[in-house]
């Protein structure tokens, strides 16, 4: 919403079309998440020490965890994700100018689709069926959000084919940041790595990287439909700060965007530890559908009542796809009404997956009683 509200503010009657900027200002946010890594070790180190004054006996040393230490990792392994959140960050502010902020929110959802195929192709995942039913939801939905704007939106103020190429370019962006999620797993799955250190180095090296791409950009000219700067240049860091010397507000959604994005990131993760997937995923759909209702009025968005549709299958592959809400109901009030030898049964059993999971709960209450 923030950076949507940015991109309408118009100063000498040119708007503030700066999309890598803003995804400068974005990694900026998350270098701050290496800051606040560093803090929580001086912490843990400060808490640390008062129990090693505390505590002379050996036993009770021992019985303390080990002292807080910096990771020592190679940092050279995010390189790959960083440059893939640069362009995925890139393409979805190009894509927030031209496309609306509820249609942005809602084809996010497609980086569940992305992320669930390239898992199977690359990381040699074995998917159960519900999820690809999640899947196929969740495609259906994005066709709808899609195909909305083409087919009902009448006002002749607004570029058709400017709305299709940011709602593709979004989509693209969920690519690109599932590539990126993909790569992340696969570097990291065998390192123990402290959340806020890999965010805080992604950030640094997508800040170095696209300050330095931002240079020929200055020197770029593309199409109006791209650029709203002078000559049409794909980048002017000037012009963006000569708009902001003009418009305070913009100073300020600038700083709220490197605050936010540092705050995000860090109580996400302190969210994850405390609550469950199925909190967030609720949070989430309740983040998209405010989005969508506050653009109506912001904004100045048409209400289209297909998008309700399309909304609803998101919500709904989301939830079968994470297991959220109808496979557990499924398994607790209905499969054990159901016959153990009707066909039905074992084809229920089969696209559940209830057969291993029963299974690897039988493993693990042996293991208990072992």
């Amino acid at each position: 919403m923030i950076s949507k509200w940015m991109d309408e503010v118009e100063v000498d009657m040119k708007k503030f079309n700066h999309p890598y900027f803003q995804a400068a200002c974005m990694f900026i946010g998350e270098c701050l998440c290496l800051i606040a890594y560093f803090i929580e070790i001086w912490i843990q180190k400060r808490i640390d020490l008062r129990q090693r004054v505390m505590f002379k006996t050996t036993e009770i040393a021992l019985a303390r965890p080990e002292e807080p230490k910096l990771s020592k990792l190679n940092p050279f392994i995010f390189l790959p994700p960083a440059c893939c959140d640069i362009i995925a960050s890139s393409l979805s502010y190009v894509s927030l100018n031209l496309t609306s902020a509820s249609n942005a929110s809602m084809l996010r959802g497609a980086i569940l689709l992305f992320t669930g195929l390239l898992s199977v192709l690359f990381l040699k995942m074995r998917f159960p069926a519900y999820k690809w039913l999640g899947i196929g939801f969740v495609s259906l939905g994005l066709i709808v959000v899609g195909v909305t704007d083409m087919l009902f939106d009448h006002d002749p103020t607004h570029n058709v084919n400017g709305i299709i190429i940011g709602n593709f370019l979004c989509i693209l962006a969920q690519l690109i940041q599932s590539i990126q999620i993909v790569l992340e797993q696969k570097f990291l799955q065998h390192d123990d790595v402290p959340p806020l250190l890999a965010v805080g180095l992604e950030g640094i090296f997508g800040l170095t990287i696209i300050s330095i791409l931002m240079v020929p950009m200055y020197f770029i000219h593309v199409a109006a439909i791209f650029s709203d700067n002078p000559d049409g240049r794909l980048e002017d860091v000037f012009y963006a700060f000569y708009q902001m010397s003009q418009k305070p507000e913009l100073v300020a959604c600038v700083v709220l965007t490197i605050f936010n994005i540092a705050i995000l990131n860090f109580a996400s993760l302190a969210f994850t530890k405390r609550f469950s997937g199925a909190t967030r995923l609720v949070l989430s759909s309740i983040s998209t559908l405010s989005i969508w209702a506050l653009s109506m009025p912001i904004f100045h968005e048409e209400f289209m009542p297909l998008k309700i549709l399309g909304f609803a299958f998101l919500i709904i592959g989301m939830l079968v796809y994470n297991d959220t809400f109808f496979g557990p109901k499924f398994r607790s009030k209905i499969m054990p009404r159901m016959i153990d030898t009707h066909p039905c049964t074992l084809c229920c059993i089969s696209f559940c997956r209830a057969d291993l999971e029963t299974n690897e709960e039988s493993r693990l209450l042996n293991d208990q009683g072992a």
